[in-house]
């Protein structure tokens, strides 16, 4: 397992111990030093913090929070002793550490316990985790152990009597047939009651009609408390009328009252409250009910005057830059491969597949180890004629495997992001990179491939963490013949592209497999928003993907340097008149609608011409320059012919 200790309730800093046996903290725990006070201790948590910082300086807050190894749960009512404690949770077969709080006392017990998980989890199941923890002891969980960010003192204290105990079994996660008890109110207060009614008992009973406010109150702010923010708690407020009526017993559309009633929650129970003093002030402080976020990006017309800026490629015609371009490919035939040449030759700025510009590019590599990607590396490399110290600072690789990379998954309903959604978009702002490269979807969403809208907002979550640069995201297919990718059709339709990669061509019949050579692969432009459909030709030699060169199209007569010279004349005349075209399509002064106004076509076709210019732009002989300003003093782009 992985924790993290802290050197004060408000730190700047993090200590991370990273696959450690639970013995080794069990005896960490049972042989612990002595301090001078309780601020002397630091504080553990078995969790795995990024690197964002609060808006007050402090790495420990809930939104930093990258996964989960374990679960702390803290008791502080100064009546059941550790040993009870203990002796319940062995009764239950569960594996944990308890051990006494610094300020515990024989007549006033205080203690805490530390249950580790099989495998590291979400955030967001923390708490019910810890509900798990809080039923089996009777409901006697702190606010505290909620909280996900929450750490907590470990140590001797002087003067003070230290116990330890355990319990040996199963993980907590494998407990799964004890139904979550969540706090509800201040225990301080000496007033408030444990409400021992589960989820589905709420859910149950509003369904049935029975005073849905309060059930819609209760549901709210134990969201509220596991971490759910004000977006989440609405959505799955909404998602429990379905297609009942919304109203209640009085006639009040009880719909109307979602949006403040998740505020409220949100306010009360939320991470983002000031709670106690051992508790770090959050960053994200949920904006008050009667303020709403600007949701209207209204197209200013007038801004917009003169040629929109030219499309920009990641791979031209490939991977166009700020989308997300799909790839998918059945599992073995060499996605992961055929990404880190491309990654490798961006970096580098070689040609492959089309000549390339060079990017930096940042690579999530979830199902390959740091071995196997540095054994390939080193051919592609080779190939590429370049050494390994060449990708310092251009190509950032980073191997997850056997690691918890969920983007986004449900919660309580809603499909909500993970903190390594924040991650990756941390990630992406450090290196500054132009593509990311994210393998896989499988490793990546926790959602329902079937469900359109969660797959259509995963996509643009993704797009969003990674803007501007551009993302290639590797998928599988179905198990159904002729299938090329797997779940709804909104991973095509989400997507500007999409590319397939197979070791036949696409549309070919399937016939014998013998006759399907193991060298050679398909990269296919199945699906193209910007670009025409096409085919490249990919041979394996010794490990080494080398793309064919795409033999020329049968277009017309008048190609090759015959049509580049019309072109670079219709250029030049052009600018004799004070013109300039452009590349963009849509424009009135697009380069080969320009020609054919001014008779420069030379009897050639706009489609011939627009091939031409377009190899003339990837030569380098055409460049886009400010040519002028618009009435608004923009700046005005042209083609213009650079000197040999």
């Amino acid at each position: 397992m992985s924790y993290t200790l802290f050197e004060s309730v408000q730190p700047a800093e993090k200590i991370e111990r990273t696959d450690v046996p639970w013995s080794e903290l069990v005896e960490r725990i049972r042989n612990a030093p002595t301090y001078i006070d309780k601020a002397h201790c630091p504080l553990i948590s078995l969790s795995e913090y990024g690197g964002n910082f609060s808006d007050k300086g402090c790495i420990r807050h809930a939104a930093n929070v990258i996964r989960i190894f374990g679960v702390e749960f803290d008791y502080d009512l100064e009546m059941m002793p550790l040993s009870i404690a203990q002796q319940r949770l062995q009764s239950a077969n569960i594996t944990s550490i308890l051990y006494t709080s610094p300020s515990h006392k024989p007549d006033h017990p205080r203690w805490r316990v530390l249950l580790p998980l099989s495998e590291s989890a979400l955030p967001a199941q923390r708490a019910e985790y810890v509900g798990r923890v809080n039923r089996l002891l009777g409901g006697i969980a702190s606010r505290e152990s909620f909280t996900l960010s929450q750490s907590f003192y470990i140590g001797r204290v002087a003067g003070a009597e230290y116990e330890v105990g355990e319990s040996h079994g199963r993980f907590i996660d494998q407990a799964a047939e004890l139904e979550p008890l969540y706090f509800v109110g201040k225990h301080q207060d000496g007033e408030s009651k444990v409400d021992r009614t589960t989820d589905d008992e709420l859910r149950s009973a509003f369904q049935r009609g029975e005073d849905r406010y309060q059930a819609m109150l209760k549901l709210s702010s134990r969201w509220a408390a596991r971490g759910l923010d004000i977006g989440g708690i609405e959505s799955a407020l909404y998602a429990l009328f379905g297609d009942s009526d919304a109203h209640n017993k009085d006639g009040i559309d009880l719909r109307k009252r979602v949006p403040g009633m998740a505020a409220s929650a949100v306010k009360k129970y939320g991470e983002t409250r000031r709670s106690t003093a051992t508790e770090p002030t959050e960053s994200e402080n949920p904006a008050p009910p009667d303020e709403k976020p600007d949701l209207r990006r209204l197209v200013k017309w007038a801004d917009l005057l003169g040629a929109p800026p030219d499309r920009e490629w990641v791979i031209p015609f490939w991977l166009p830059a700020g989308h997300v371009t799909l790839l998918t490919g059945r599992a073995g035939i060499g996605k992961t491969m055929l990404t880190q040449h491309i990654a490798a030759a961006l970096a580098h700025g070689s040609h492959y597949i089309e000549p390339l510009q060079p990017r930096r590019v940042l690579m999530w590599a979830g199902e390959d180890d740091v071995n196997e990607l540095w054994r390939r590396q080193l051919g592609i490399n080779s190939y590429l004629e370049r050494s390994l110290a060449d990708l310092t600072d251009r190509f950032f690789l980073h191997s997850y495997s056997g690691m918890d990379i969920t983007l986004a998954a449900p919660v309580f309903g809603a499909l909500q992001p993970t903190g390594m959604l924040m991650e990756l978009r941390e990630q992406v702002a450090d290196y500054k990179v132009e593509l990311v490269i994210l393998d896989n979807i499988a490793r990546l969403f926790g959602g329902s491939e079937n469900d359109r809208h969660a797959v259509t907002t995963f996509i643009a979550w993704v797009q969003g963490a990674c803007a501007p640069a551009a993302v290639l995201l590797l998928g599988h297919p179905a198990k159904a013949a002729g299938s090329e990718f797997s779940g709804s059709t909104a991973w095509e339709g989400a997507v500007r592209a999409r590319l397939y990669l197979s070791d036949r061509p696409p549309d070919a019949p399937a016939g014998d497999e013998e006759t399907v050579d193991p060298s050679v692969r398909y990269l296919s432009r199945r699906k193209a928003n910007y670009s025409e459909l096409d085919l490249r030709k990919i041979t394996i030699q010794e490990g080494v993907w080398r793309p064919a060169t795409p033999e020329p199209k049968p277009i017309s007569r008048r190609s090759g340097e015959f049509v580049k010279d019309i072109v670079r004349r219709a250029v030049e005349r052009l600018a004799s008149r004070g013109l300039h075209g452009n590349s963009s399509t849509r424009s009135d002064e697009y380069l080969p609608r320009l020609a054919k106004q001014f008779s420069l076509l030379d009897s050639t076709s706009e489609k011939i011409f627009a091939g031409a210019m377009r190899e003339l732009i990837l030569a380098g002989e055409l460049m886009s320059i400010e040519v002028g300003k618009y009435p608004n003093r923009s700046p005005k782009m042209g083609l213009v012919l650079m000197p040999k």
